[in-house]
């Protein structure tokens, strides 16, 4: 029994050092294999560096190389080298350009031809791949000059596709909301402005457009052959009823329908009234332009003597569309005003006189020969003062001087009255 168990205990021993000098041995080999392949290791990365910083360093030239030969090209004479090279522009010469320009631009900005070089390049762009140029857009080192671009490229979507474009605009708004989301509006409404039959579209478009508070803004439009004013005024003011306030709009519709039909474009008005974004005064305009002055006159006063008091007020300060002298203005205010009953006639002449104190600075007391309309001293002193009054000029009232009195028949003393009992 002792004699087995020292046996025993003899292999176990020779067994576990075995194991320890087996395992030793393996952990050793195991060691030179790691350290070799760290070396190795550490020679492809050196190589690797060593082969990437002479890509980056090839690459470095090569754009060097390219800016300096866009550098040469948007300067050359636009009637000489430029033209050619203006034809060879790309897509993908966009943010190389800018970096030329950038750097060129100095306190004046760029040229009108580099200008144009740009816009075309970046429509290319927008053309290919509109997604790809708004993310180089959204990544450039202002915000200045990302909305710049996002804006040139939406305008130039707006082209092709303005309901995308108003949707890429209105999600660029909520990022920003200084984003000059309503140039990109206007860029669709002039498009479909170009189209017959896209009436309802606009209306869409304006829609679609964030309500803005304080009134509407936009710029004269010139509408294609069998444009229905109608149908885009009526889809207006019903947005208008709704309490939408537009952000944009394209101005002039009575004015332009007006010079086609001004009886069917007044009537729309008489039927809407005051809408916010078109002005009976167009109407007015038109109809002087086309029937010449004594004929419109006479078709103004028509229309007044059918309108009510609100209407009324508006058609006579309508004047001051077609007469903006204030002598020529009285001149022919008064020769109208004989040709209405009395009651009429002097509602005519005091509207005509508050929008002459209301749309003057300089002039309130000046050329004021309606004031002979009235037949008293003490009647012109009256009106005269309500009107100094009520648009808080006592400035203009304190500093009169007799001789710009005179010729209405009222003295200094008789206008301080007035404008006391006021």
């Amino acid at each position: 029994m002792q004699h087995n168990s020292h046996h025993k205990w003899f292999f176990l021993a020779a067994g576990v050092a075995l194991g320890v000098a087996i395992g030793f041995s393996s952990g050793s080999q195991k060691a030179k294999s790691s350290t070799s392949e760290a070396a190795e290791a550490e020679a492809k990365s050196t190589t690797s560096r060593s082969a990437t910083s002479s890509l980056v360093a090839e690459a470095d030239k090569r754009k060097a190389a390219r800016l300096e030969h866009l550098r040469t090209m948007v300067n050359l004479d636009p009637y000489e080298g430029g033209r050619e090279f203006a034809e060879t522009i790309k897509a993908s010469d966009v943010p190389d350009l800018l970096e030329v320009f950038l750097q060129e631009a100095g306190l004046e900005g760029i040229e009108y031809e580099q200008k144009k070089l740009l816009e075309k390049a970046v429509a290319l762009w927008v053309a290919e791949d509109v997604d790809a140029a708004l993310l180089w857009a959204g990544n450039l080192s202002t915000l200045k000059l990302q909305q710049f671009f996002q804006s040139m490229m939406l305008r130039d979507l707006a082209k092709t596709d303005p309901f995308r474009a108003l949707e890429l605009a209105s999600e660029l708004q909520t990022q920003d909301k200084d984003f000059p989301f309503t140039m990109v509006l206007s860029a669709g409404i002039d498009v479909l402005l170009k189209q017959p039959g896209k009436e309802r579209e606009i209306a869409e478009m304006m829609r679609l457009a964030p309500s803005k508070d304080g009134g509407s803004s936009g710029s004269g439009q010139d509408f294609p052959e069998g444009f229905s004013f109608e149908t885009l005024l009526n889809s207006m003011a019903a947005m208008k009823k709704e309490g939408f306030e537009f952000s944009y709009t394209p101005t002039g519709m009575l004015k332009s329908w007006a010079k086609l039909d001004p009886e069917a474009a007044h009537a729309w008005w008489i039927a809407n009234g005051e809408v916010g974004f078109e002005e009976w005064s167009d109407v007015y305009k038109s109809v002087a332009d086309s029937m010449g002055h004594e004929d419109s006159a006479r078709w103004l006063l028509e229309k007044f003597t059918e309108g009510n008091q609100a209407q009324r007020q508006t058609m006579a300060r309508a004047l001051n569309e077609v007469y903006p002298a204030p002598a020529a203005r009285m001149v022919a205010a008064e020769n109208m005003a004989k040709q209405l009953p009395p009651d009429l006639a002097n509602e005519f002449v005091d509207h005509v006189l508050q929008d002459h104190f209301s749309s003057n600075t300089k002039e309130q007391v000046d050329g004021l020969s309606m004031l002979n309309w009235y037949p008293t001293p003490q009647a012109r002193a009256d009106v005269l003062a309500k009107h100094l009054r009520h648009y808080e000029i006592d400035e203009i009232f304190e500093n009169i001087p007799e001789a710009q009195l005179a010729p209405y028949g009222v003295n200094r003393q008789e206008l301080e009255a007035a404008f006391q009992r006021r």
